[in-house]
């Protein structure tokens, strides 16, 4: 994918730089970060040898099928308000895919995009702190995502073979490499314009209507976990809607309504 390819798309000013082949875009970008790197700055890879996801997992980031990408912010937002970008980056994501006739997409609190009932995308916020004072503003945050845009010609591997998806199915992976090569241009460029939008006003939250609106956990009962683990095995809750903080708001078996700002659901047939 080359720059001139995304910016016949594109109408934000963001600046690309295009590598082949990182071990993460967002562990490239944090360090040009700390060096001073300007604002808007954009990472790009073909590839990723370590691609990262939440919680320590790793994203899996063949050559040729995907989009790796990580974008530089310095926000004047608290830490705690850092999920906004989260969630700003998911439904940049959801509408971009929409956009390009993929999908459809759907967001999976917080940070997952999905596609036909599999993950297709996922977003990875990392923050840089001033000091130790919680009120002072984030020096930098780096936001990353990764597109799963085409399935590779030979599949996903065994182990996440029944959870990761593509943004188009197989039966609509183009023939040629400039063809892919084009529909990647565009869908990173759609991305782009859409989270510039968002991020320049992120105080207004515009991102929380398509939020809302994208979110296919609303109405259905999840296992909480923590750290990857069941608290709640033979507790189920119900999710009854998104906060204005991107919370998810869950309702237990009791009727007892509460909010939860971090960690991780499952939806479970019940």
């Amino acid at each position: 994918m080359k720059k001139e390819q995304i910016e016949k798309y594109w109408h934000s000013p963001w600046m690309l730089e295009i590598l082949p082949e990182v071990t993460s875009t967002n562990d490239v970008l944090k360090k040009l970060a700390l060096a001073g790197c300007p604002e808007r700055t954009v990472i790009i890879a073909d590839r990723q040898t370590g691609g990262k996801g939440r919680m320590g997992r790793s994203f899996y980031s063949p050559q040729d099928n995907g989009i790796y990408l990580s974008l530089l912010l310095r926000p004047s937002i608290r830490p705690r308000e850092a999920l906004q970008l989260t969630t700003a980056a998911a439904s940049a994501a959801a509408l971009a895919i929409d956009e390009v006739e993929g999908g459809p997409a759907m967001i999976k609190w917080v940070n997952d995009i999905y596609c036909r009932g599999k993950k297709t995308a996922g977003i990875l916020t990392e923050a840089g702190f001033s000091g130790d004072d919680p009120e002072k503003p984030l020096s930098y945050a780096v936001v990353g995502i990764g597109f799963n845009v085409f399935e590779p010609e030979e599949g996903y591997p065994e182990e996440i073979r029944n959870i990761a998806g593509a943004v188009f199915p197989r039966d609509q992976r183009p023939a040629t490499p400039e063809e892919r090569e084009e529909i990647k241009a565009h869908l990173t460029a759609a991305f782009l314009d859409r989270i510039d939008l968002f991020c320049r006003s992120l105080s207004e939250k515009s991102y929380m209507e398509s939020y809302r609106e994208k979110s296919f956990l609303t109405g259905k009962e999840v296992l909480v976990l923590t750290q990857g683990h069941e608290t709640k095995k033979n507790d189920p809750v119900r999710v009854i809607g998104i906060g204005d903080d991107a919370e998810l708001i869950i309702q237990d078996q009791e009727g007892t309504i509460s909010r939860l700002f971090s960690g991780e659901v499952s939806v479970r047939e019940i």
